[in-house]
């Protein structure tokens, strides 16, 4: 991260799309709290699971949650907003697009 780059804030809620070579999984992710204690919850379907982890920095978010099969973890990128990246479970990996939900108040363009 460039020194004079700040950290995203990552706090609201998010649509997700999680594609891998055999599936693709829509849900959604919640991020509350505040620097450094940053939690919130996952749901996949009917699975639904809480973070364990959330790091940020400069446009990107690192996100680690308990599943069943082991640690999900998603690497974010992107501009406060419109994210892509790629997650990992065990052996299983895959690609993740992300998109935060507007509050009322913002009038901004689709991603």
């Amino acid at each position: 991260m460039d020194p004079g780059e700040a950290a995203l804030d990552p706090v609201g809620v998010y649509d997700l799309t999680m594609s891998s070579q055999s599936r693709v999984s829509r849900g959604t992710f919640e991020i509350r709290g505040g620097p450094r204690k940053y939690h919130g919850s996952l749901v996949l379907g009917t699975v639904a699971v809480a973070l364990e982890s959330v790091g940020t920095s400069a446009g990107m978010i690192h996100i680690r949650a308990r599943m069943t099969a082991g640690a999900l973890v998603l690497r974010l990128v992107g501009d406060g907003r419109c994210f892509s990246g790629n997650w990992v479970l065990g052996t299983q990996r895959g690609t993740v697009v992300a998109e935060k939900r507007l509050v009322p108040e913002e009038d901004l363009a689709p991603c």
